[in-house]
């Protein structure tokens, strides 16, 4: 076991967890989830595997559900009863032990896989025989962490649905992303960037000194630029639908969204720019047609079409800038136009070929969790998992969006627009990771916000009422967030008595 100098920070957030509780403790948790490379041990034994700050939160969270007195067992099982999304999930979570633990052995030498690589490597991602290796333990342990943070969130926030607290969640974690995405480039400017190294412990290859057109790649708390993009996209999804569905939070929630697409703008990551453009013709399109149910408002939908209008000013606009400005057609060509062309791109794509022949080669069975690596999640699912869990994963998805919020109570529609905005933050980080993501897993944050969603569409009117009964005073739920962020101290006590 090696110890970091991030070690102290992550057990110092452990300790503060344990001491607020569950439902406060997710506060602590959101708050590091932009540090993806911050490492609370490395674990050299088993080929260098990182426990990060997030693996021990998620863990702390999940431990004192589980042994808490009003949190039995059922709270945390109830997001994968059959029927619902987490059923789906589970399910694949079994498949994926039993693939990783016997495929890579019985299909072992019969293809040639891209590895998933730790430290840096000068040679690059090499062709290597498929075999057992400590990727498969690491990549399993990953999941199901993931699946233990879906559990936490879904319970606790299904055990106490205040909008307010489920809010700030979602406000410290956009703060702390672009706090990080800003000293990143600052520390970096002013020849600091030794200031950054306490995040960045954990025993990954970083690429945090790479330019584009001139200009400093914003990695943040994450080791590429990629990652951070992917984590950046996520909270704007969340910020767009929630700016357009609510009237709630003042002044708060058009900050949330202008820092969040500041920072997604400036990852420079082709994979969000493209996930970006996506994103909003999806969003636009749902919104205008109502398919998702009729939560917009007068002012999303003339704001929807002023943007529509708007569209081909802005082609145009940025037509003249691509050619009149040497800059910024410089950056257009590197991010976008000429990705595919690059060694980069070229390498990427021959992963996702290879992880077809992966698939073919195991029998559409797959190699299992951890044993290659691909660049588009979808390849990854195939590769990995095979025809059976990529439909496991796709049907936990489907269920998923197609999830409605329950119940007909004071604060019903404020709990469905943060439903709808966590879905949606979570359908932006799909369309990135289709473009991006090595591996089956959809990272910690994904399941944080799926579990959200999940526990507040689940929340009835006898869960509301608990609610109120333990100390939420009604224009909590009724009225704006603006009064909500101001309740009384007696409204943030934790129902559980932890």
């Amino acid at each position: 076991m090696q110890i970091v100098s991030s070690t102290f920070i992550a057990f110092a957030v452990l300790a503060f967890i344990l001491a607020r509780g569950p439902y406060r403790g997710l506060l602590f948790f959101f708050a590091v989830t932009p540090m993806g490379a911050m490492a609370a041990i490395n674990l050299p034994a088993l080929g260098g595997t990182s426990i990060t700050v997030i693996d021990v939160t998620v863990a702390g969270l999940f431990g004192l559900v589980l042994l808490g007195r009003d949190a039995p067992t059922s709270s945390l099982l109830r997001p994968f009863l059959p029927g619902t999304p987490g059923g789906y999930l589970l399910l694949f979570l079994v498949y994926a032990a039993v693939a990783s633990a016997f495929l890579p052995r019985i299909f072992a030498g019969d293809s040639l896989v891209f590895g998933i690589g730790r430290g840096a490597n000068d040679d690059g991602i090499a062709l290597t025989p498929l075999g057992p290796g400590n990727g498969n333990l690491s990549q399993m342990y990953r999941l199901i962490l993931g699946l233990m943070i879906f559990s936490v969130t879904a319970a606790l926030i299904r055990r106490r649905p205040d909008p307010a607290h489920v809010l700030k969640l979602m406000v410290v974690a956009t703060t702390v992303n672009v706090a990080l995405g800003l000293f990143d480039i600052l520390s970096y400017a002013a020849g600091l960037e030794a200031l950054m190294d306490t995040f960045r412990t954990a025993n990954y290859s970083m690429a945090i000194g790479h330019h584009m057109a001139g200009m400093k790649r914003m990695v943040g708390g994450f080791p590429e630029a990629s990652a951070f993009g992917y984590y950046s996209i996520g909270v704007m999804g969340f910020w767009i639908s929630y700016w357009f569905s609510t009237r709630s939070g003042g002044r708060l929630v058009p900050l949330m969204l202008l820092i969040s697409i500041f920072v997604v703008l400036r990852s420079t990551s082709s994979s969000t720019y493209v996930a970006t453009l996506a994103f909003c013709g999806i969003f636009a399109f749902f919104n205008m047609t109502g398919s998702l149910g009729q939560l917009i408002t007068r002012r999303g939908a003339t704001l929807l079409v002023t943007f529509l209008g708007l569209v081909p000013l802005v082609i145009y606009g940025l037509y003249l800038s691509y050619e009149m400005l040497p800059g910024f057609q410089s950056f257009v060509d590197r991010s976008l136009l000429d990705k595919m062309a690059t060694d980069s791109g070229q390498e990427r794509m021959s992963w996702n070929t290879q992880a077809i022949q992966n698939m073919i080669d195991t029998n559409y069975l797959g190699t299992g969790l951890g044993s290659m690596r691909a660049s588009s999640w979808l390849f990854a699912c195939l590769a990995s998992t095979g025809i059976i869990g990529t439909l496991l994963l796709l049907a936990f998805l489907a269920k998923f969006f197609l999830m409605r919020t329950r119940g007909s109570d004071p604060d019903r529609d404020e709990r469905a627009h943060l439903a709808r905005a966590f879905k949606y933050g979570c359908v932006a980080q799909l369309l990135s990771a289709m473009l991006s993501q090595p591996t089956p897993n959809l990272d910690s944050f994904f399941f944080a916000m799926a579990g959200l969603a999940f526990g507040l569409s689940s929340v009835g009117r006898q869960t509301v009422a608990t609610s109120e009964a333990a100390g939420t005073p009604p224009f909590m739920l009724q009225r704006g967030m603006r009064h909500a962020m101001v309740a009384p101290a007696g409204a943030q006590r934790d129902v559980s008595g932890q």
